[in-house]
């Protein structure tokens, strides 16, 4: 994920999707949170889509070690006196909200999640997803496989985001008031665009 987007693949069969965060609803949310959001989306699309079974293991990787420390805790502390000084009560609750929910989707459909890290210099395919929104799908499929196949899975394609998932990211980020400092600037990748790269200021 990125400050203004969200996107992830399965590895096994191929689709990817990705999300860009609507302007009213840029600034809210950290991006330790959407590596965590980006995190379980994925999986939930297995779930939506029926091929998750009772009893099966499924494995989602994250570049982001906070979202991976996350998928393991099953409660964050909303006591802001035993909090440090940076502690945000409304943030906690909607990281609660999200652990409850992907909890659920693993109890009522009977799978086990694991979560495990891996470096970041080996995700560009998901970096690409959650920060080139200035491409369309056929462009940016064609220039991952152009510039980094080694990361590509088979038979790799782009679906839209399923609405009930979208519908439920947009109450989320709601949630969040807007924050100064998470002002920044979009920055798209490096992918195809020469030595120095491209920006776009939003």
């Amino acid at each position: 994920s990125c400050p203004f987007g969200l996107g992830g693949y399965n590895c096994t069969l191929g689709f990817a999707w990705r999300y860009y965060i609507p302007d009213d609803l840029l600034y809210r949310a950290t991006n330790n949170l959407l590596e965590h959001i980006g995190s379980i989306i994925t999986v939930w699309i297995e779930v939506l889509a029926g091929r998750i079974k009772p009893e099966d293991c499924v494995l989602s990787m994250t570049d982001s070690s906070t979202a991976d420390g996350w998928a393991r805790k099953s409660n964050f502390d909303t006591d802001p006196i035993q909090a440090d000084c940076n502690f945000d009560p409304v943030e906690a609750e909607v990281r609660s909200e999200v652990c409850r929910h992907f909890a659920n989707l693993c109890l009522d459909n009977d799978f086990r999640h694991y979560s495990q890290w891996f470096p970041g210099k080996e995700n560009d395919v998901s970096d690409a997803l959650s920060r080139d929104d200035d491409r369309s799908d056929e462009e940016l499929t064609n220039l991952l496989y152009t510039h980094v196949p080694e990361q590509m899975p088979k038979h790799f394609q782009i679906i839209p985001l399923p609405k009930e998932i979208v519908s439920w990211l947009t109450a989320l980020l709601q949630k969040l008031p807007v924050k100064k400092q998470l002002q920044e600037k979009h920055t798209t990748t490096n992918i195809g665009r020469g030595a120095d790269g491209s920006d776009m200021q939003i």
